[in-house]
C-alpha cells in the first residue's frame, strides 16, 4: 500500500487534487492499494474517499521540490509499497497521460454537484454568443511564480478570439470578483453571482466547475485552474499568463508543465506584485541592490 498523510492539510485544492492524483496513478500502475485523509474531493469527485486513520508505513519519501522532475518519487521504476509519500506531484503532465481516461472518470463529478454542472453547461448554452471561462487569482497571489496577471493580457486574447467566433460571452472567476471585474467592461461578463442557484459549496466549486466546461479557458498560473482544464473535455483553446512572454500563451493540459516557473514576480515589476509583497523588507533590500547596481553601470557607461 502506499499512503499520503498529508493530504487535506498541504496546500489547497489545486494541490490536494494532484496529491490525490499521484497516489491513484501509481497504485493503478503498479497494482496497489493506496490510502489518504478525507478531502473536500470526496464529496465532489468519483474518487476513493478518504480515511479518518492511515495505516503505518514502513518509511516516508518527500519529493524534491527544487527538482521534481528528477525526484526518485516521480521516477521510482517499482511499487512504492508500504511508502507514505509527500509532495505535490505536479509533474509535467505527460507523466499522467497513460491514465488520462481513468483519471478523468475518477475526477468526473457525482451528484449533486453533477446536476449542477449539467444546468451550468445548459446555462452556457443560453448566453449570447460564445462563453469563455477566465480565472484571475488575486487574494494570496503576488510574489514569486504566483504573480498577479493585467486583465489586459487576457482582454487582448479575447478581442483575438472575437474576431475569429463572433460574440462572446465572459465568465470571471476570482477569488477578488469586484476586484477585477472592471477589467472586462468591454465585454458582456458574468459570474457565479449570476449562475443558477442554489450554488454548491464549497464557495469555489462553481468557478472551477465553470473552467471545466466553459468552450474556451484562459487560466493563472495555479494548479486549481490547471487542474480544471485538465478534465475539460469540452474546450477547443487554453490559454493561460506567461511573464517570460508577457502576454497569454496556448498549451495542452495534458501535456505542459503544472505552474510556469521560468520568472518570478519580484524580477518582472511591481505591476504584477501585490501591496503586501511589496512591503516586505526582503524585497526592499533587494530593490535597493539592483538599482545601485544599475546607478553604478550607468555611471561606468558616462
Amino acid at each position: 500500500m502506499i499512503t499520503n498523510a498529508e493530504i487535506g492539510g498541504n496546500g489547497r485544492f489545486g494541490n490536494q487534487i494532484f496529491q490525490y492524483m499521484f497516489l491513484s496513478f501509481h497504485a493503478a500502475k503498479y497494482g496497489l492499494e493506496f490510502a489518504n485523509p478525507p478531502w473536500d474531493g470526496d464529496v465532489i469527485f468519483k474518487i476513493q474517499p478518504g480515511r479518518n486513520s492511515l495505516p503505518e508505513q514502513d518509511r516516508k519519501l518527500v519529493e524534491d521540490i527544487k527538482d521534481p522532475q528528477h525526484c526518485p518519487i516521480r521516477n521510482a521504476t517499482g511499487p512504492l509499497d508500504g511508502v507514505d509519500v509527500s509532495g505535490y506531484f505536479q509533474y509535467t503532465t505527460s507523466f499522467y497521460s497513460p491514465q488520462r481516461d481513468r483519471l478523468c472518470g475518477e475526477f468526473s463529478f457525482k451528484p449533486p454537484y453533477s446536476d449542477f454542472a449539467k444546468r451550468l453547461q445548459g446555462w452556457f448554452s443560453e448566453l449570447p454568443g460564445t462563453v469563455v471561462a477566465v480565472h484571475m487569482r488575486r487574494g494570496d497571489y503576488g510574489t514569486g511564480i504566483f504573480f498577479r496577471a493585467p486583465s489586459e493580457w487576457y482582454t487582448a486574447w479575447l478581442a483575438t478570439l472575437q474576431k475569429r467566433v463572433g460574440e462572446l460571452t465572459v465568465y470571471v472567476a476570482s477569488d477578488e470578483l469586484d476586484e477585477v471585474l472592471g477589467g472586462f467592461d468591454a465585454f458582456k461578463t458574468v459570474s457565479a453571482k449570476d449562475a443558477p442557484h442554489p450554488l454548491p459549496s464549497p464557495e469555489f466549486v462553481t468557478d472551477f466547475m465553470a473552467l471545466c466546461v466553459a468552450p474556451h479557458v484562459a487560466i493563472s498560473n495555479s494548479s486549481m485552474s490547471f487542474a480544471a482544464t485538465m478534465f475539460n473535455a469540452v474546450a477547443t483553446s487554453f490559454y493561460r499568463p506567461s511573464l517570460k512572454e508577457r502576454r497569454l500563451i496556448e498549451y495542452d493540459p495534458w501535456d505542459a508543465e503544472v505552474l510556469l516557473t521560468d520568472v518570478i514576480a519580484e524580477d518582472a515589476g511591481e505591476e504584477f506584485m501585490s501591496e503586501r509583497a511589496k512591503s516586505r523588507t526582503k524585497y526592499k533590500i533587494r530593490k535597493f541592490f539592483r538599482r545601485n547596481a544599475w546607478q553604478h553601470q550607468r555611471t561606468n557607461r558616462t
